[in-house]
């Protein structure tokens, strides 16, 4: 049986996701390196939206879900400069029917 974190994992393109059953829930370990968003998905955002909206940015769920229903996205690979990861947060922080909070995490 898949659980949440497996199939957001999958969804996104993830190629290793690892779910630890924490007292806060299950967590998706994966590498660490490259760029982060904390994102809550809106609360009518379908399996389907937040595919869709992953894939656009090419973004990989890689953990979560965290308290408050945060999840920790990988935006790129490698370490972006802050004023781009800014601008693709912006970009993603006006996508109101799938997001409803959106922040950069080093």
């Amino acid at each position: 049986m898949l659980r949440l974190c497996d199939t957001l994992a999958q969804l996104s393109g993830a190629s290793q996701a690892v779910c630890l059953d924490l007292d806060d829930g299950f967590n998706c370990v994966s590498c660490c390196r490259g760029s982060y968003a904390v994102v809550r998905f809106a609360p009518q955002a379908t399996a389907d939206d937040m595919t869709n909206f992953l894939r656009a940015y090419k973004a990989t769920v890689v953990e979560g879900p965290l308290k408050g229903q945060f999840y920790r996205i990988r935006l790129s690979e490698t370490k972006l400069p802050e004023e781009e990861v800014g601008k693709i947060v912006r970009q993603m922080q006006s996508e109101s029917k799938v997001v409803s909070f959106i922040a950069a995490k080093e």
